[in-house]
């Protein structure tokens, strides 16, 4: 049975939330991976990367991140440019904020990782809208288990935060429709052999209008 590795630290309030949310992928995983979680607490660089060695065919990681890392703790990076090669062979999956930037495309681009899911950008949310921004956060690998690609999973999760954001504005919580949008834009799944250039937020701006245009309803004005 293929192997998945779940990190969640926990080390402040926003990661206490993201820990929280990837309880249930960990209990989704366990139908169809032997699953290895490391969770709740600050986590090690050292135990980070000898799980990774372990057999790891699906890394996933919710917390905190920067352009070119995955934080185990306020100063800890756990998965970085430097030991980004564990990451070769494997998909990945990630809650954090940025490190598609750089992390994920040097991933896949030299080592050999199969497929980096994540953000280009800063994930917002808002504690108003917790369920939904559990649901938009934790959508990609739910509809990718069900034998997508990541192709297809990414179009998909675009097009539900479309649907969430509509119910948010409907209940007046424009703040959190605002800023699930921000973060269906910068939503990226880098792979091998179908890399992208880096877009510019005049070709997010005209992506996001195309779906929205194509499904023909109002534009909920952003906060």
């Amino acid at each position: 049975m293929n192997v998945a590795l779940v990190v969640a630290p926990v080390f402040d309030d926003v990661t206490g939330y993201s820990c929280d949310w990837s309880n249930e992928i960990v209990d989704l995983l366990k139908t169809s991976y032997n699953v290895f979680a490391i969770a709740g607490r600050e986590i090690g660089r050292t135990e980070v990367e000898e799980a990774l060695k372990n057999g790891v065919n699906l890394y996933v990681h919710y917390g905190h991140g920067s352009e070119d890392c995955h934080w185990g703790s306020r100063k800890v990076k756990i998965v970085d440019l430097k030991n980004d090669v564990l990451l070769g062979g494997k998909e990945v999956y990630c809650m954090n904020c940025l490190s598609a930037s750089k992390l994920g495309r040097d991933a896949v681009e030299k080592r050999g990782c199969i497929a980096y899911y994540g953000y280009t950008d800063v994930f917002v949310f808002s504690t108003d809208a917790l369920k939904e921004f559990k649901q938009f956060a934790n959508a990609g690998l739910k509809h990718r288990l069900l034998g997508y690609s990541w192709k297809s999973t990414v179009e998909f999760v675009k097009e539900f935060a479309d649907v969430i954001a509509e119910k948010l504005c409907s209940e007046g919580k424009y703040i959190a429709a605002s800023a699930l949008k921000h973060d269906a834009s910068v939503l990226v799944c880098w792979e091998q052999g179908s890399m992208q250039k880096k877009k510019s937020w005049l070709d997010i701006i005209k992506e996001y209008l195309k779906r929205i245009f194509k499904r023909n309803k109002s534009v909920c004005c952003g906060v």
